[in-house]
C-alpha cells in the first residue's frame, strides 16, 4: 500500500522509532515483543536457504543490531 502511494517506510524512520519507544513503556508490549522477537530471525523461520531465498529479502545487518539494542532497553 505505501509503495503504490510513492510512500517508503524509511522515510517516517524518526516517527516510527519515537513511537515504538513510547509504546515499550508498557509492560505487556515489552513482553509481546520479547516473546516474539525469536520470529524475526529470518534463519530458524525458514530453515532450508532455498525457501529462504525464494521468499524473502534478508534485512541488513544493521537490523539485528538494531533488533539487539532496542531488546536491551
Amino acid at each position: 500500500m505505501l509503495k503504490k502511494e510513492g510512500l517508503r517506510a524509511e522515510m517516517f524512520k524518526g516517527e516510527i522509532i519515537k513511537k515504538t519507544k513510547e509504546v515499550m513503556r508498557y509492560k505487556k508490549y515489552r513482553e509481546n515483543l520479547n516473546r516474539n522477537v525469536k520470529y524475526l530471525s529470518i534463519e530458524e523461520t525458514f530453515e532450508n536457504p532455498f525457501e529462504r531465498e525464494m521468499l524473502i529479502v534478508k534485512p541488513p545487518s544493521e537490523f539485528y543490531q538494531f533488533l539487539n539494542r532496542f531488546q536491551s532497553c
